[in-house]
């Protein structure tokens, strides 16, 4: 019994002593566990402080505010790339899609970012970048004619704070582009702009030539192709939708108000300034054949349709159309003036000294003779073509008799008041009706 009481106090001993080992081991664990714990948490601490934001490696004055179309450094675009608005710098060839554009011209332009400094030449595009609110972009303004060059840059100049006066478009050199520090240039398409030699000489200095006319039936797709170029913000954006939505309503009200019918009347559509009819592929002929009537010139075969124009003095022309007034009279004659055909007696000047008056074959049609059967309208050219061109619309309707609804006086002045122009709101248009051979010239608008 004794030597069973001694086992069962070893036994215990034993279990005890097993026991203390035990929690011994387990402590050790614990600790060694604790400390991989804390070194993983240590590790994983370093991590943050070393990336905190793995997008944020870029310049603080960069992307400021991505709605900030003013900003120079505003390579967004919200619309088509969402992750430009990381505002990551660090290899933005790799994160941001290329902006590309097909211009008038055909050719393909690609930027790698929106740009923010340009040289424009001539007038439609200045006013369309007014209009959508760039003007901090504007860097340079070119004009074409020597003539109104100064005019013109008096006019423009306190709109466009930022941009210098370059030379008349025809003289302005490679050379004083890049002292400018710009190297864009976005002129006309065809008429009034840039020579290929002169673009030539450009681009052997990097300078790159955009065209765009922003004018007439490209008008539109040109606007949105500048917003493009300049990098789609919101802001940007917001100004050319509200445009297009008051051209595009003021153009689809006018048009609804033309009577329907296959029985339209013909007209003729001189252009002054260059002694020539614009034929039915013109900007000019389309949008008149829109609202109403159709160009005489469509009744002429094997017209040259080449160009949007046709020279009033292009052999057998004259005679032509004298053919084809004959068979059935020419209803309505309408005529492009000039800037400044503000003004009855401008008009009448205007009109004294055009060719179909002058040219003894024109002033023979039954719409002119020694007594105005017919219509003959001027209008300012202004009224015609640009961002004024809705207005345009309105005029001719109001040539026909069409009552459209809108005051052409009064949609120049909520232009004016809402982009800070200053285009004149009357004598815009003026008939010109002829009595024994005598001309006189009535405001109508």
């Amino acid at each position: 019994m004794k030597i069973n009481q001694k086992a069962a106090v070893s036994a215990v001993i034993i279990t005890v002593i097993i026991a203390v080992i035990g929690v011994a081991a387990i402590s050790a664990a614990y600790v060694v566990l604790s400390n991989d714990n804390d070194d993983n948490k240590d590790s994983e601490s370093d991590k943050t402080i070393d990336n905190t934001d793995p997008k944020d490696n870029t310049d603080p004055t960069d992307d400021t505010d991505p709605k900030d179309d003013t900003n120079p450094k505003d390579d967004t675009d919200p619309a088509k790339d969402k992750d430009n608005n990381s505002g990551s710098s660090g290899d933005s060839s790799s994160t941001k899609k290329p902006i590309v554009i097909t211009d008038g011209s055909g050719a393909k332009i690609t930027l790698t970012k929106p740009l923010t400094a340009v040289i424009t030449c001539n007038t439609n595009i200045p006013k369309a970048m007014k209009i959508m609110g760039l003007e901090n972009e504007l860097k340079g303004l070119s004009f074409y004619s020597a003539s109104s060059d100064q005019t013109n840059y008096d006019m423009f100049h306190p709109l466009f704070p930022n941009a210098k006066h370059m030379d008349i478009t025809p003289n302005m050199t490679a050379e004083a582009i890049v002292d400018s520090g710009v190297k864009y240039v976005i002129c006309p398409v065809s008429s009034m702009t840039v020579t290929a030699a002169n673009q030539t000489s450009y681009e052997q200095l990097g300078i790159t030539v955009i065209r765009l006319d922003c004018t007439g039936d490209t008008a539109m797709e040109d606007f949105e192709k500048l917003t493009t170029l300049f990098g789609k913000t919101s802001n940007v954006m917001k100004a050319y939708n509200e445009y297009k939505s008051t051209y595009n309503t003021v153009v689809k009200n006018v048009k609804k108000a033309a009577p329907s019918g296959n029985d339209e009347p013909t007209f003729l559509y001189f252009m002054n300034s260059s002694t020539a009819f614009y034929n039915q592929t013109s900007a000019g002929s389309e949008m008149i054949e829109s609202i109403y009537g159709t160009n005489a010139l469509r009744s002429i075969s094997g017209l040259d349709k080449s160009g949007v124009t046709n020279s009033a003095n292009e052999t057998g022309l004259a005679e032509v159309i004298k053919v084809a007034d004959d068979k059935k009279n020419i209803d309505y004659i309408f005529i492009r003036g000039a800037t400044t055909t503000t003004s009855a007696s401008s008009a009448l000047t205007m009109w004294n000294g055009c060719l179909l008056n002058t040219n003894v074959i024109y002033n023979s049609l039954s719409g002119i003779g020694a007594d105005s059967t017919g219509h003959i309208y001027v209008f300012n050219s202004n009224m015609m073509s640009g961002p004024l061109a809705y207005v345009g619309y309105v005029l001719i309707a109001t040539a026909y008799g069409i009552d459209t609804g809108y005051d052409a006086a009064t949609l120049i002045q909520e232009y004016n008041e809402k982009y800070g122009f200053n285009e004149t709101t009357s004598g815009l248009m003026f008939e010109i009706t002829i009595a024994e051979g005598t001309a006189v010239a009535n405001q109508m608008a």
